[in-house]
């Protein structure tokens, strides 16, 4: 079990939201638990929720015990069919206002498996017996949402990097050879440069670079050009070309084009690896 104290000083401490909370109970007008007052629940009779289309992130039902609960089945169908429809994370916390007194442990049993089987996602499910348990699976689910939420951040972050990878290669794709190393005949192509210009920006011979556009040699030497071409992953090639033409403030009023002729390729592609990731330096 989650420790209270923990999560609560934890939540502060990222100032994070608690999670959207509904109150509801299956009979007449729902109440709130007096633990549960600082939360501010939204309160929502058992007829509001056919209505809802989503459920908020935490559902709180408050109802006497489970056999209460399970006389209602038409209540417990609309809430199963409002889960579904809600995204994660979302939720439920069904709480009964007393223990049962010496129940049977595999009749308790199969009365929860009654109650999870309206639901197509049990493990979105808690259940806690008495106001103080309660509080506690409260906080245990506020604490699982707040976890969903940054994995869902993650995984989106993830996503986005993945993403870029992919438009930095569309964006280099035609400066590699079948073999899919770098190939000095493309990049001079690009970048409007001779073989024989590229070639001597490099500190080989027109016939090297020729001979062999995509040698294994003339890769870490063709490296910054390409460093310099992810720019067209939001750039035209047409607006790439007027680009390595147009005065850059960053190169002191030079384009980047005279940059590269003079042999600082590399201060270009820092200037590129700025403009992406929108940190200059």
């Amino acid at each position: 079990m989650v420790d209270v104290k923990t999560t609560l000083g934890f939540m502060e401490t990222a100032a994070l939201e608690y999670p959207s909370t509904m109150v509801t109970t299956p009979t007449g007008e729902a109440t709130v638990p007096a633990p549960l007052r600082r939360y501010r629940p939204r309160l929502a009779r058992a007829s509001e929720i056919k209505g809802l289309r989503h459920l908020p992130e935490l559902t709180v039902v408050w109802t006497k015990e489970l056999d209460a609960l399970l006389s209602h089945r038409t209540f417990l169908r609309m809430l199963a069919e409002r889960l579904t429809a809600t995204p994660a994370p979302s939720k439920i916390v069904f709480l009964f206002q007393t223990k049962r007194r010496k129940a049977d442990q595999r009749e308790t049993a199969q009365k929860l498996v009654e109650l999870f089987g309206y639901f197509n996602r049990p493990f979105d499910l808690e259940v806690a017996q008495g106001i103080h348990a309660g509080e506690d699976a409260f906080n245990e689910a506020v604490a699982k949402i707040v976890a969903t939420r940054q994995l869902s951040s993650e995984k989106s972050e993830r996503a986005d990097h993945l993403s870029e990878l992919k438009k930095v290669i569309a964006a280099t794709d035609d400066l590699r050879a079948k073999s899919g190393k770098l190939s000095a005949d493309s990049v001079a192509s690009v970048f409007g440069l001779s073989v024989a210009e590229l070639a001597a920006l490099v500190g080989r011979t027109r016939q090297t670079a020729s001979k062999t556009p995509d040698a294994d040699s003339l890769q870490p030497l063709l490296q910054p050009f390409e460093r310099v071409a992810r720019v067209r992953a939001v750039l035209s090639p047409n607006d790439f070309r007027k680009w390595l033409y147009l005065a850059n403030d960053e190169l002191d009023g030079r384009t980047p084009l005279e940059v590269i002729r003079q042999g600082k390729v590399a201060l270009v592609a820092d200037l590129v690896e700025d403009m992406l990731t929108g940190s200059p330096s």
